[in-house]
């Protein structure tokens, strides 16, 4: 043995504290060990239960909807799936409405059983859309990724913030002042048939493009030039600018919009992922659409400071002197007070929102005249006899009148918007517990409401609610035109939504759409160039999924 005196006690006595100190680390980690093991065991026991309870316990035995009516058809776990992603967007809440008995609510499950209440009659739309309009609001990842293109503006924006906006400027969009707007709808229609028809008479068009019945022709994608007419009133009505399109000036916001709005499968993909995903996951991915999407939206915005810097500055100069600016931009700087930023992000939306939905009305009017010659010619022979006496130059006031008041021209354009709405679904997320139709609605619970299926119900339109049929829109005993086309209520319509979020600009996008339709049904015929089938798809609006090529020849030559 050592005594302590030894030289080597000091190292013994050490080794034997390093030791100690070893056996007592090895025990705390151990202990550490243990210890996260344990609060994972327990992190993923809670998350197994809440999991349970969210996808097993709540949808089957606690959800105040699980009396309801619902569809046959669910799978385990991901209830009805993607089946109502199905193309056209809107056609299976068609089949439920009609083949599952309800009183104004129907319910499925959606990914991990999440629920979804469809709302089918006009007592629920309106407790909805009017009633409590404020209890509900867009789907957070919804705005988050339309709000990109559409900015913050009146249609992404909520609660007070919304109403705020919305009370500055309804003023703008009075009837009033949609009527001061005829003339530029007039005359860029009149530019866009005028293009259309030096297509026809090119002397080096292809012989295979003469028609035998018709004379010459030329087969031309409606969709392309519609996008160029409806910018370019866009740009004239709302900034007072005109962008040339028509005229083939290069515009950056042309081209951006014609990416952006240009449907393909995997933008489809792309939305759908935001609707099921945390949006910032699915933005963070190694994605190419989101590389693209971060590209346009900064040129987007880019564009429409330029613009708004360009109006400010233009409203300053001219401003109190005669003949000042009435486009909608202008009307509403002198409302609102808003400085750049707030403008840019209404001009935004007002772009992309109007020059969008214009576009796609004019495109199914096209469509549906064209898979039904009778009504075409219908139209024709009314405008032929209407339009005789309008000058060159006709004022706003001469104008409005003689387009409202013409019985089938309006009624074309209402059974258009009615069985082609724009936007063939409307998606809300519950913010505060409710109640429809004495139903208990959770805060979180998603509504849907569709435009498409609600305007295409047999029950709220007749049995031939599913045929194109502009007659409905005039009463057969004076020949005059209606407003109801003989729907049951007035919340059988959704194609403009109702109540404080119903669309502002309805009577802007009507005033555009009587004077395209007028002007180009007066100056050509036309007829399905292809039979492929249409599919209506869309990103913002719906569209046919691969364009419409139609045969056109001027009515002139016949």
């Amino acid at each position: 043995m050592l005594d302590s005196k030894s030289p080597h006690t000091g190292a013994i006595a050490f080794v034997t504290v390093a030791e100690l100190g070893l056996c007592v680390l090895i025990k705390d980690q151990v202990l550490q060990t243990r210890l996260s093991l344990l609060g994972a065991t327990i992190l993923v026991s809670n998350v197994a239960l809440w999991a349970f309870w969210v996808v097993i316990v709540y949808p089957y035995f606690g959800s105040p909807l699980r009396h309801l009516p619902r569809p046959k058809g669910e799978w385990p776990f991901i209830g009805q799936g993607i089946a109502p992603h199905r193309k056209p967007l809107g056609d299976l809440y068609l089949k439920w409405m009609t083949e599952v008995p309800n009183d104004g609510l129907i319910t499925y499950r959606s990914i991990f059983n999440g629920d979804r209440l469809l709302i089918t009659s006009p007592q629920a739309i309106a407790e909805v859309l009017v009633h409590n309009s404020y209890c509900y609001e867009k789907p957070a990842e919804e705005r988050a990724i339309i709000g990109r293109f559409l900015g913050d503006g009146l249609t992404i924006v909520e609660g007070d913030v919304h109403r705020a906006q919305r009370k500055l400027m309804t003023p703008v969009y009075t009837i009033k002042n949609i009527k001061e707007l005829y003339p530029v709808f007039w005359s860029k229609a009149h530019q866009l048939v005028d293009k259309v028809a030096t297509q026809i008479k090119k002397e080096d068009f292809p012989p295979e493009a003469a028609s035998k019945d018709h004379g010459p022709s030329t087969v031309q994608e409606v969709t392309y030039w519609a996008n160029k007419t409806t910018l370019d009133i866009i740009g004239v009505a709302g900034l007072g600018k005109d962008f040339g399109n028509l005229e083939d000036m290069k515009n950056d916001l042309f081209e951006v919009y014609q990416e952006v709005f240009h449907y393909t499968t995997a933008k489809d993909v792309f939305m759908a992922v935001n609707r099921t995903l945390p949006t910032k996951f699915v933005q963070s991915l190694p994605w190419g659409i989101n590389e693209r999407i971060d590209a346009t939206t900064v040129l987007l915005r880019q564009v429409c400071q330029t613009l708004i810097d360009e109006k400010l500055c233009d409203f300053e100069e001219n401003e109190g002197k005669e003949g000042k600016s009435n486009d909608i931009m202008s009307l509403l700087i002198r409302a609102s007070g808003w400085g750049s930023r707030q403008l840019v992000e209404q001009l935004l939306t007002f772009v992309a929102a109007g020059h969008e939905t214009s576009a796609s009305s004019f495109i199914w009017s096209c469509y549906l005249l064209s898979e039904n010659p009778h009504a075409q010619l219908k139209l024709y022979n009314e405008l032929t006899t209407a339009l005789a006496t309008v000058g060159t130059s006709p004022s706003a006031a001469d104008l409005a009148s003689l387009l409202e008041s013409l019985p089938y021209l309006n009624a074309v354009c209402n059974e258009t918007l009615r069985f082609f709405p724009p936007v063939p679904i409307i998606r809300r997320t519950c913010n505060t517990a409710t109640t429809i139709l004495g139903v208990h609605i959770s805060s979180g619970t998603r509504i849907i409401l569709s435009p498409w299926a609600t305007n295409r119900n047999p029950a709220l339109w007749g049995a031939d609610a599913g045929v194109f049929r502009p007659e409905r829109w005039i009463n057969t005993d004076t020949g005059k035109a209606n407003n109801h086309g003989g729907m049951q209520s007035n919340y059988a319509n959704l194609t403009f939504s109702h109540g404080p979020r119903s669309c502002i600009g309805q009577n802007f996008a009507k005033a555009e759409m009587r004077s395209l339709v007028a002007v180009w049904c007066s100056r050509f015929g036309f007829e399905r160039a292809s039979p492929e089938t249409i599919v209506p798809v869309g990103i913002v609006s719906v569209r046919p999924r691969a364009g419409l090529n139609l045969r056109i020849w001027e009515r002139a030559t016949e």
